[in-house]
């Protein structure tokens, strides 16, 4: 409907008169109805009068003469005032209605949503981001909801950021308790700040070592040389030399699994496992952990897998073998997400024996990095 003409005030003060005018002559008729139906129906009160009667008790002239009136006044007197109200209100309602996103997030805000409800916000819209029509796509959203964002809130909801690690393969020295023909020795340094919404949550470090022996008369000098140490904020919670003389070296050869504070230790088929969990007292929002390790790894071990177990903002690793080395496979996960390659996860290989991965975007819980290397033929 074109209301263009309102603009022009002299047809609306017109249109204005014209309603109240017509407003107060319905009042008059309202007022008279009964006057008016006799004098013009008589006495006899024909049929032909009914639709009189009906206009003028019926219809309720009186209401149709009031809201005439008021029209008309808007018209004439209050047109702007009104307009601007009823604009402001009209405007506040479809930019809620536009942006439902910051009705919900303001809900959230407010406590007005329970997790359990954002949460199924959440599923229901990453359902219908991928499509109806998908039979997939409530499996998947639900992947995304119970396996990521719900257990990570479980889990008192921590994530890690600037994570770094750096590998460090060199020769055995015959000062080591190995056969250097058949080892190599493994040192690594890794770092990460533990980030979490509240203070004091515990935070649950775990790391698995798997190191090959040269068969059970080696068990005890790789023990002794084993280090395994991990500082939080700059304080040593875990040291493996303050614990391995506690080890019983006959049960382990027995294949008995040895369980210390914060430490599983098993020997199986020759390969030492050693198994370090700590639950850590996270005191501020955010808690700097350190590890550093060195241990044996056998010329035949070639593989090397970088796992997260947190989701992680930001990382970088860098992993340096001897020289007659070359590591000849390089696989980073984030690289590529379907058609799109990320900018922001970089490989590279300077040398044969030196491999360089950087990210400052997330990763997912799981594989980030895995390397392949052989020794060059002479």
């Amino acid at each position: 409907m074109n209301t263009s003409y309102l603009d022009n005030p002299w047809k609306r003060v017109f249109i204005g008169l014209l309603f109240l005018i017509g407003g107060v002559g319905l009042g008059w008729l309202s007022d008279n109805n009964q006057w008016i139906i006799d004098n013009v129906c008589g006495n006899e009160k024909g049929i032909w009068c009914f639709p009189l009667k009906l206009v003028f008790f019926d219809l309720g002239l009186k209401s149709v003469s009031y809201t005439l009136i008021v029209i008309g006044c808007i018209l004439v007197v209050l047109y702007n005032f009104v307009a601007e109200l009823l604009g402001s209100i009209l405007s506040f309602a479809l930019n809620h209605v536009s942006n439902s996103s910051k009705v919900v997030l303001d809900a959230m805000e407010r406590n007005r949503i329970t997790r359990e409800e954002s949460s199924e916000i959440i599923r229901q819209t990453i359902a219908r981001y991928k499509g109806y029509r998908d039979r997939n796509s409530e499996s998947f959203a639900d992947f995304l909801q119970s396996k990521l964002i719900t257990q990570n809130f479980a889990d008192n909801g921590f994530w890690r950021q600037n994570f770094s690690s750096i590998v460090e393969v060199k020769n055995t020295e015959a000062s080591d308790p190995v056969d250097a023909s058949k080892y190599l020795k493994w040192m690594e340094t890794s770092r990460f700040t533990v980030a979490n919404e509240k203070k004091g949550q515990t935070y649950k470090y775990s790391s698995v070592s798997i190191t090959d022996i040269d068969g059970p008369e080696s068990l005890e000098g790789i023990i002794g040389s084993i280090r395994y140490d991990v500082r939080i904020d700059g304080k040593t919670e875990f040291s493996f030399a303050d614990i391995k003389e506690q080890l019983d070296l006959e049960k382990l050869k027995a294949g008995e699994e040895l369980n210390l504070t914060g430490l599983k230790v098993k020997l199986l088929d020759n390969s030492l496992k050693i198994d370090v969990e700590l639950p850590v007292i996270v005191s501020d929002v955010e808690t700097d952990v350190v590890i550093d390790e060195e241990s044996y790894i056998s010329v035949e071990d070639n593989t090397y897998e970088l796992s997260f177990f947190e989701p992680t903002k930001g990382f970088t690793f860098r992993f340096n073998l001897p020289e007659g080395f070359d590591v000849y496979h390089r696989g980073v996960s984030g690289q590529r997400f379907g058609s799109q390659l990320c900018d922001d996860v970089t490989i590279s290989r300077d040398v044969d024996n030196r491999v360089r991965v950087d990210s400052n975007t997330w990763s997912f819980p799981g594989i980030v990095a895995m390397l392949v290397w052989k020794k060059k033929a002479d």
